[in-house]
């Protein structure tokens, strides 16, 4: 916010300087009409127009440093009207940006799985054969888990003799 400000109080300046040289320019153009009305010189009229053009821009400037400094004005109001608006908004149910950007993601998840189900249904494809192996060869080493639990479970159940030595661990490959 401070670049809006910087800028408006750098044209202000500029304004300033511009309508300065207008103010001597217009000065100086009286005083040649001045001394010109005094001499009865024909370039009388041509003076006094070059005077009233240079006065409508001495007063276009110090119309535009008025409208800057309004500006000004409101561009302070405006930033303090801002302060007091974040600070009496805070509506704790209303969701923040990142709220809705995680939101905005869920949904396009949920999209994305909805057209690859609805894809599977349509083509009535079955799952891809290195897939369906896979699956096979989990469920087998499942199988082999669960017998050597139970094959465990049986040995713990065993006399207290024999000492328990823990079976090898195997290698998995996947």
């Amino acid at each position: 916010m401070t670049d809006a400000k910087d800028a408006i109080d750098e044209a202000r300046i500029r304004i300033k300087k511009a309508a300065a040289s207008m103010l001597v320019r217009k000065e100086k153009l009286e005083e040649e009409l001045v001394r010109a009305k005094a001499a009865d010189s024909p370039l009388v009229p041509e003076l006094e127009e070059q005077v009233d053009v240079a006065e409508a821009d001495y007063q276009g400037a110090l119309t535009e440093l008025r409208e800057l400094a309004d500006l000004a004005k409101d561009f302070e109001q405006e930033q303090l009207r801002g302060v007091v608006r974040n600070a009496s908004s805070s509506d704790p149910f209303s969701p923040s940006a990142v709220d809705r950007a995680l939101e905005n993601v869920r949904n396009h998840i949920g999209e994305l799985e909805a057209r690859v189900s609805l894809d599977r249904e349509l083509q009535g494809v079955a799952q891809e054969p290195r897939v369906q192996e896979r699956v096979d060869k989990d469920a087998a080493l499942r199988e082999q888990l669960a017998a050597l639990k139970a094959k465990k479970r049986s040995d713990s159940a065993a006399p207290e003799g024999e000492p328990e030595t823990p079976p090898p661990p195997k290698k998995r490959t996947l």
